[in-house]
Formats: C-alpha cells, sequence, structure tokens
C-alpha cells in the first residue's frame, strides 16, 4: 500500500466525481463533485485525489478558513469499493503529513457528523482531540501540531 495524495485537475476530476461511500454513509459527506465545483468560487480550498499506487481510491478537500485563519480538513472519503483497509488513516496521516510542512500551520480542525461515529474514532486515533459542537450541527475536533 502506497497511499498518495495529488491534486484535483482536469485530468481526473471525472474519476474523483464518480467515487461513491456507502449509501448508508452518503449522509455524511458531500458528494466529490459539488466539492470539487466549490473548490473553483473558493480559492482557499484545495481538492486531493486520494490513490493507492496508481488507483483512485478517495477524495480529500482541505484549506485556510479566511473567517478563522485555521486549516480545515473539509472532506475525506474512501470510495466503497476501497473502505475498511487502513487507506482512509494512511490519506490522513499524509495530509497532516503535508500540513506539518506548512508555514504557519499549528493544527488541523475537521467537523463532522455526530452519528458517523467511524469518522470520530478515525480522528481520535490520530491524535485530534474533540473541542466541541459547531453552531451548523457538527462536531469538530482539532490535531495541534506539538512543534509549532
Amino acid at each position: 500500500m502506497t497511499v498518495v495524495l495529488r491534486p484535483i485537475t482536469k485530468d481526473n476530476w471525472e474519476a474523483a466525481a464518480g467515487l461513491r461511500v456507502r449509501e448508508d454513509q452518503a449522509d455524511f459527506v458531500a458528494p466529490n463533485a459539488w466539492s470539487i465545483a466549490e473548490s473553483k468560487f473558493y480559492d482557499a480550498l484545495q481538492p486531493m485525489a486520494i490513490y493507492d499506487d496508481e488507483t483512485m481510491i478517495g477524495f480529500l478537500m482541505y484549506g485556510l478558513d479566511p473567517e478563522d485563519g485555521q486549516y480545515w480538513l473539509y472532506r475525506l472519503m474512501i470510495d466503497q469499493r476501497y473502505q475498511r483497509r487502513g487507506l482512509g488513516r494512511a490519506a490522513l496521516a499524509r495530509l497532516i503529513d503535508l500540513l506539518r510542512r506548512t508555514p504557519g500551520c499549528g493544527g488541523v480542525n475537521v467537523g463532522y457528523d455526530p452519528a458517523n461515529t467511524g469518522a470520530e474514532q478515525l480522528y481520535l486515533s490520530l491524535g485530534f482531540v474533540k473541542t466541541g459542537l459547531a453552531p451548523w450541527g457538527e462536531l469538530t475536533a482539532r490535531l495541534t501540531f506539538a512543534d509549532s
């Protein structure tokens, strides 16, 4: 398993838009096509394809929120065909590594549906700490980089 993140481009956006979570997870994450469209109107959003070697297996989007000045993980999904293999954990670890090397980035926040216990377990297992309930109804968590 060699998980890497690559930017969404004109060459891979359609493949990313075609990725799907399981039906019981559909309410937890916006469709990738929506996220890709959002990124074209909000410059701070960075959509990334998740690859295992040369196979696209997922999608994530992160960015520096202009309102609070903090980095956020806005989307993370692994296609239903590739779930339960540790690929989401590996992808999130790659993003954390990328953000640790980003000047001025002291950590990353995430919001998730309170019913999405799998996401919560993943975030907490990687060192995120719950920070509360956001006004928009999601639970939030933060990973602060110790070296910041």
